[in-house]
């Protein structure tokens, strides 16, 4: 007598459905009798938790319909078409691919029998099946945009600065106010002018931490463009927007809006025009009479040299202005001369460095604003685990087994945040100093970048850290640039050990005018 083989495959769609009569232990023992029934022995089970019946792309489902492919498999056992799929479709593909392996689809609470209309009749329970399913997904996504209307939290991942509390049976947001200092700085530093990869490197060197991972730009943007922080919450159900007034907010209309504005006009940087162009100062270097950039030009000897020089656009476009035709390359060498000479001196690096250092009380105000919110949320959770262990302890009938992981999560809660206000406080801060011979070998090294640099490119990007915009006028160069980005300006391989972002709040532009030399001046 030929031995018969089964597998079982058990799903539900959600937690909720389990509690509702269809637990995934009540339908794999109902297909373990099944398959008995049969005369089989279940060889494997399978089962998909939270899962929907919509899609094929179940983890489990997929390894049982490659059971059956790969080994012989005589019964494939479910409980119902519904637990099978949802999706008529997917049903009839995946009841083909069974029948090429040799396997028989088998149901515990439906038999269609082996009538020719056997087929019919479970085709048209399939559809209805999609159908029901559609149904729930439309009441599902009603009930949540209500829950929205109404202002309450839908669940997902909560925006940073705020906790998902409980009230009633729903939940709602609430700041947490230790999150909601990091947030209001993210904002406050971005209407001063740092860019989100600015600010997320700030984050990450003050040691704060968004939920124990470190910031990157793609965060700290989440952030800015969050209209949690507003008091909003925004539930997105296709085309459809619902924006409700649900908590407290963490930033007003005001600063949210500057902030966008800040983000929107703030066009990426691009340094020196042409990554191909051979002119250092293309894209820094503007004609002062109309403001416009100097465009490169070229032209071609008796003897077939090529030429390049420097033009105002508005002369090259035809569009007004003069003539301001310099060769390019005396004039970038002349500029590279004054950068290095006058601008990355030793006593401009030191004085720099110095006023940093003033800024560290800034830095310890913030961290003790920090300490304060996070000493704050603990005396919360605190109070919280207090009146827990009362009610225990005044034997209110509650049952421990429920009550159980809500005392772990606020023990985990109130470990975690007495560990940040320990690495907090004993984090000292920017440690900042330099010597005279130190601000001598810095100054040096940046002369040595653009003196021996071959890569126009390179030293165009280096200079366009600090320099902002070069004007030139008919007898002189004015030079407008960032002195606290001086040192900032290497992106790396130093042993100078001086780091510092600096606030764009504190930023000034200096101006440098340099005379220049009486062959590069435009005649009278």
């Amino acid at each position: 007598m030929k031995h018969l083989f089964a597998v079982i495959y058990a799903r539900v769609s959600t937690s909720r459905q389990a509690d509702d009569g269809l637990p995934v232990e009540s339908q794999i023992d109902q297909c373990r009798a099944k398959a008995q029934a049969l005369g089989a022995s279940v060889l494997e089970v399978f089962r998909d938790d939270g899962i929907s019946g919509r899609t094929s792309q179940r983890p489990a489902f997929l390894a049982a319909m490659d059971y059956c492919e790969l080994n012989r498999v005589d019964y494939f056992v479910c409980w119902s078409s519904s637990r099978f799929a949802r999706n008529h479709i997917d049903s009839a593909l995946n009841k083909r691919v069974l029948e090429k392996s040799g396997t028989k689809l088998v149901f515990v609470s439906q038999d269609f029998g082996e009538s020719d209309e056997a087929w019919m009749i479970e085709s048209i329970v399939a559809i209805m099946d999609e159908q029901y399913s559609r149904s729930i997904a439309k009441d599902t996504r009603r009930s949540m945009a209500k829950n929205a209307a109404d202002g309450f939290w839908n669940g997902g991942n909560v925006p940073f600065g705020y906790q998902a509390i409980p009230v009633g049976k729903r939940r709602q947001l609430a700041p947490v106010e230790s999150e909601a200092i990091v947030v209001r700085n993210i904002f406050r530093w971005c209407i001063d002018g740092l860019g989100q990869k600015e600010i997320a490197m700030r984050l990450n060197d003050s040691g704060v931490k968004r939920r124990g991972k470190g910031w990157d730009k793609a965060s700290v943007a989440s952030v800015l463009r969050s209209r949690a922080v507003l008091g909003m919450l925004v539930f997105k159900d296709r085309d459809k927007e619902i924006v409700t007034p649900a908590h407290a907010p963490i930033v007003s209309e005001e600063v949210f809006k500057m902030a966008r504005e800040k983000i929107e006009t703030r066009a990426p940087t691009i340094v020196g025009g042409r990554p191909r162009s051979e002119a250092t100062f293309s894209g820094l270097l503007h004609c002062e009479k109309c403001g416009q950039p100097m465009y490169t030009e070229s032209s071609t000897g008796r003897n077939g040299t090529r030429y390049h020089y420097y033009n105002c656009r508005s002369f090259l476009k035809g569009m007004g202005c003069f003539s301001r035709r310099i060769p390019v390359e005396p004039l970038d060498e002349f500029i590279l001369d004054a950068i290095s000479t006058r601008i990355f001196t030793p006593e401009n690096i030191k004085d720099i460095v110095l006023e940093v250092k003033a800024q560290g009380s800034e830095w310890a105000c913030d961290k003790q604003a920090r300490i304060d919110a996070m000493a704050s949320d603990l005396a919360g959770v605190e109070r919280r685990l207090r009146r827990l262990y009362e009610t225990i302890e005044a034997d209110a009938g509650l049952n421990l087994n429920d009550i159980a992981p809500r005392l772990r999560e606020l023990r985990a809660r109130q470990e975690q945040i007495r560990q940040d206000i320990e690495r907090l406080d004993a984090d000292p801060g920017p440690q900042l100093s330099i010597d005279s011979k130190e601000s001598a070998a810095m100054a040096k090294i940046f002369r040595n970048v653009l003196v021996t640099a071959e890569n126009t490119a390179k030293v165009r990007e280096f200079v366009g850290r600090i320099v902002q915009k070069i004007m030139i006028s008919d007898a002189s160069l004015t030079l407008e640039y960032l002195p606290e980005r001086i040192v900032n300006a290497r992106s790396g391989g130093s042993q100078w050990d001086v780091k510092w972002l600096p606030d764009r709040s504190t930023l000034r532009t200096a101006r440098l005018v340099v005379e220049l030399p009486g062959k590069m001046r435009r005649a009278a």
